[in-house]
């Protein structure tokens, strides 16, 4: 009897060992995992080296002719969401103007979006719809590699070595080379779609503007700095037009802009399709040789080389929206903003 509770006791001994090894290699095994997931992140420290690294080695690129030296002048996080903790990516804006957009996860591309003028905003709804959108977009990415716990590709891994270390990245046989040119800015306007330009939109109670009205719309701030470059027709107070802030007149050639583009006023967004732009230039304003078509590049270096602004449009086909603000720097000239697409 005594010989038989000792070995129950000793069953229950090992069984409780064995439970005990169970509960640990589980607890380890969530470590681990923790562990795997975590490496991958990227600190604000390691994003801030990467956003400085960004115009060092696209200098060469970009075909200047003085050496570009930023500073950072803040750093914000986007978690896109209140019921997502996900970082997807960090928002540097520079000192001495521009921005760069940097992944927070080392198995997606380091550089996601880069300008070398202007500032991004930090206040989420201040962002324009479109480039929400694709702000939302990379969180998914972002989101998708953390779920699936990806491994990060030799690929990405040479993009991330070479983005802190300085080193232009490599060249890939398949891919053509770019040719850069820099003509302009040949705009000096920085209108918005806010306060100072939206004071004769529709007032709809919203509360992103102080005034409670619609923004302009992106199509009508594109053509109404076209207008003011050309400064017709002459019917405009143009001289009552600054360049970097808004004000009446400014409000007024704004709206009525976008009254003969048919603009949807909207508190999120006011949109119109772009061909609605080279209708009322040519109908509305008299700019009888105003066109529209398909991209094609020699068109485009043309029209700028003969100091000529251009309004670029672009985006996913089924989405139909403009990923990029588009009167922010296409249309100054061959400066560009880059975003991987």
């Amino acid at each position: 009897m005594y010989r038989k509770r000792r070995l129950n006791l000793f069953k229950n001994f090992i069984l409780a060992i064995a439970g005990l090894f169970i509960i640990f290699s589980c607890e380890n095994e969530k470590i681990n995992e923790t562990t795997t997931i975590n490496q991958h992140e990227v600190t604000q420290k390691i994003a801030e080296k990467v956003a400085l690294n960004v115009f060092r080695f696209k200098n060469n690129e970009l075909a200047k002719s003085a050496q570009i030296t930023k500073s950072i002048e803040n750093i914000t996080t986007y978690k896109m969401s209140t019921t997502s903790d996900v970082n997807p990516f960090y928002v540097l804006n520079y000192n001495e103007g521009g921005f760069s957009i940097v992944s927070a996860d080392d198995r997606v591309s380091p550089v996601l979006a880069y300008c070398d003028e202007g500032a991004f905003s930090t206040n989420i709804n201040e962002i324009p719809e479109p480039v929400q959108s694709w702000m939302e977009e990379e969180k998914e990415i972002s989101q998708t590699v953390k779920i699936k716990n990806s491994i990060q590709t030799p690929e990405i891994k040479l993009d991330w070595d070479s983005a802190l270390n300085k080193l232009p990245p490599p060249k890939d046989p398949n891919w053509c080379t770019d040719n850069f040119y820099q003509k302009g800015p040949l705009l000096t306007t920085t209108w918005d779609q806010g306060w100072g330009y939206n004071n004769y939109t529709p007032h709809l109670g919203c509360s992103n503007y102080s005034n409670g009205n619609a923004p302009t719309g992106c199509v009508a701030t594109a053509t109404a700095q076209i207008m003011k470059y050309h400064q017709w027709p002459s019917s405009y107070n143009w001289s009552a037009m600054p360049n970097n802030y808004g004000s009446n007149a400014t409000s007024q050639l704004m709206v009525g802009i976008g009254n003969n583009e048919n603009m949807d006023y909207d508190c999120g967004g006011s949109g119109t399709k772009s061909y609605r732009a080279m209708y009322a230039l040519k109908g509305a304003f008299g700019y009888s040789n105003a066109l529209y078509g398909d991209y094609n590049y020699n068109t485009v270096l043309s029209e700028l080389s003969q100091n000529k602004p251009v309004i670029l449009a672009g985006g996913e086909k089924n989405i139909g929206q403009v990923l990029f603000h588009i009167m922010q720097k296409v249309m100054l000239g061959f400066g560009r903003i880059y975003a991987r697409l």
